[in-house]
């Protein structure tokens, strides 16, 4: 999992995949963080993808650093304890001002993971969390 988040965070825009009427939806998010030793991530409750997510948490996420590329198949679960969003809070100041009451921050664990690597070279490797 360290793996998969420390290169996350090198990217710093990763893509994240979801489906909704059978139709592929693709989208930038840039913020992931580690709790209770869970790798997670946040979009906001009016957001498209978070109803697209809560209908189907199936997801993957692509990312690339220029040379190496990762590709993360997972299952997105909510998590409803506030008190992850303070992590977000703060490693990213400038989301207390992007969520509210209109539109409050929603948390996922993504667990059930595969995380596979694939490096400039043509050599890949892969785990799971």
């Amino acid at each position: 999992m360290k793996k998969t988040y420390n290169f996350l965070k090198k990217c710093t825009v990763f893509y994240v995949a979801t489906a909704e009427n059978n139709i592929p939806h693709l989208r930038p998010f840039g913020a992931v963080e580690i709790w209770q030793d869970k790798l997670i991530v946040q979009t906001g409750k009016a957001k498209d993808v978070f109803h697209q997510i809560m209908s189907n948490p199936k997801i993957e996420i692509v990312a690339c650093d220029g040379e190496n590329w990762l590709r993360l198949h997972c299952i997105a679960e909510f998590v409803e304890d506030e008190a992850a969003k303070s992590v977000f809070y703060a490693e990213y100041p400038y989301l207390e001002e992007t969520y509210d009451e209109g539109n409050p921050m929603a948390i996922f664990a993504l667990t059930k993971a595969t995380a596979s690597f694939f490096y400039a070279d043509g050599s890949s490797d892969s785990t799971n969390f």
